[in-house]
């Protein structure tokens, strides 16, 4: 899979993670904010380990529930794991119309503009980090030494700063405006975010900001766990002494007095001022539970967090092959591509009146475009099959090369005689449905369901018990389309088949059953 696909796909899911995070934190809005801290915390770092998960865990295969949303709408089937991505790529001579290529394959044509937009908004924001880390580090380094408190940690003092502040991730500080009283409330706040290791979760808070950068609900997250960081020294303060009161009234004075101007340093926890009234009324409210976390507590949220990233990482995320798969020689769509240099159309002159004038048009026009990507081999075949064209006629050649030995060469002659939709193919195409080679039996499939002939349903009948999925599928959607309710019990038998791409396909033709 491509590396943009993988991180849109980690970027939807972080987004459902830190969802469901702060909806289970409304619900706790009554536990104590040490608690909701660690929840909301562990779903925002979670975020970051999605994408690496992602790239390294086996998918998990989709249920019956889902195959079931998906069939309800035909249209998000393109929105499922490459297996629906199926290997017929078609054109449609009826109309002209070309392949459409679905939202997979239109994203990793532009992989190289959304990229460089991606990296270009997470360097902005790693810079801001570091820019606020040397800050930090720069404002430490002009300050004087107070004293040391018992627990050892510095206690500084700068003329720079108009609040209290923490600085340092891995050697902590605590530092005071010059001149301030240093009164034991706001030691005993400050001293906390040492405890709790908060610099460090702030820096790893911010990796997720710059990851996800666009995304709202991240950044709202990092909001809601600042808070919760301060309400969670907040109550180590209470729970030290201090009265609700007159720690209220210290709070205000520090926010009177820092909004003339203090230091911008996120790398480090400040006393964070924004959202102040709903810190007052927590801690004036004598029934919010203050209670910090037990070990046993913080075990339970890890795991959980574990429990919960770990699937969501790998559910239809990674395209990880099967054992089968892995043996399969036929497996790489390039395996099938007829050797030889075709980048340029063939140029042919052609007389409107010869035998298959209006079938070269079209293979002209299929030739002509770009591939939307690998699995798409529609403008080499038709190139190829331009290669043939002699006085005008293509189809007898093409009838010749369906018995070719080499396998790709049939696979390439059964899918340009489905595109002719000429009726002398169907004869042809017959016995290639028993053809050794799969993707040759998948190439025919296809191209009889574009042909449409009811003369072929007793051999599409049978290739629903065919070993390989992508000759299921085709053949199961032909029935679909023939609209003959007589084969739903057969259809319904591969809403149960141990392929997402069959259901899907079976969910869909009995649906144009009914």
């Amino acid at each position: 899979m491509a590396t943009i696909t993988l991180l849109l796909i980690a970027a939807v899911k972080a987004t459902l993670l830190v969802g469901v995070a702060i909806v289970l934190l409304w619900m706790l809005r009554r536990r104590s904010a040490s608690l909701r801290h660690a929840i909301l915390l562990a779903a925002v770092v979670g975020t970051l380990a999605l994408p690496i998960l992602g790239a390294m865990l086996p998918t998990l295969q989709s249920n019956r529930l889902t195959s079931s949303v998906i069939s309800s709408r035909p249209e998000l089937r393109r929105f499922t794991d490459n297996a629906t991505r199926l290997v017929m790529a078609r054109t449609y001579p009826e109309d002209n119309s070309l392949p459409r290529s679905n939202v997979r394959s239109s994203i990793e044509r532009r992989e190289a503009a959304i990229l460089a937009l991606w990296l270009a908004g997470t360097t902005f924001v790693f810079l801001r980090i570091g820019y606020d880390v040397v800050a930090a580090h720069g404002l430490r380094s002009r300050a004087r030494l107070r004293g040391r408190l018992r627990s050892g940690v510095p206690l500084l003092e700068s003329d720079e700063i108009m609040a209290p502040v923490v600085v340092g991730v891995f050697r902590p500080a605590i530092m005071l405006p010059a001149g301030d009283s240093a009164l034991r409330p706001m030691i005993q706040h400050e001293l906390a975010h040492i405890e709790r290791h908060d610099c460090l979760t702030q820096l790893m808070v911010r990796m997720a900001c710059a990851c996800y950068w666009f995304n709202p609900l991240v950044w709202y997250a990092a909001q809601r766990i600042a808070l919760e960081r301060e309400g969670a020294c907040d109550d180590r303060a209470l729970a030290a002494g201090a009265d609700p009161i007159e720690y209220s009234e210290i709070l205000i004075d520090a926010a009177r007095v820092s909004a003339h101007g203090t230091l911008r340093m996120h790398a480090s926890p400040l006393m964070h001022m924004p959202h102040l009234e709903e810190r007052i009324v927590r801690i004036l409210d004598s029934s919010t539970s203050r209670r910090g976390l037990s070990t046993a507590q913080i075990v339970a949220v890890v795991l959980c967090a574990a429990a919960v990233v770990t699937p969501l990482a790998a559910f239809g995320v990674h395209d990880a092959p099967s054992s089968a798969d892995r043996l399969d020689a036929y497996l790489d769509p390039q395996s099938e591509r007829v050797p030889g240099n075709r980048l340029d159309v063939p140029s042919i002159e052609l007389d409107a009146k010869a035998p298959d004038a209006a079938f070269i048009g079209v293979l002209r026009v299929a030739a002509s475009r770009e591939s939307s990507g690998e699995h798409d081999l529609v403008p080499d075949r038709a190139r190829w099959a331009l290669s043939l064209v002699h006085d005008g006629s293509v189809i007898e050649p093409l009838m010749r090369e369906s018995i070719n030995s080499d396998w790709r060469v049939r696979a390439y002659a059964a899918w340009a005689l489905g595109a002719s939709g000429d009726a002398r193919a169907v004869d042809l195409l017959l016995p290639l449905l028993n053809d050794a080679v799969w993707r040759v039996r998948a190439t025919a499939a296809a191209s009889l369901r574009e042909i449409g002939n009811a003369n072929v349903t007793s051999a599409m009948e049978e290739a629903l018990a065919d070993p390989a999925w992508q000759v299921r599928a085709e053949a199961v959607a032909f029935l679909g389309e023939m609209g003959n309710e007589a084969f739903a019990p057969q259809i319904e038998v591969l809403t149960r088949d141990i392929h997402i791409a069959v259901r899907l396909a079976a969910d869909e033709a009995l649906a144009n059953l009914k």
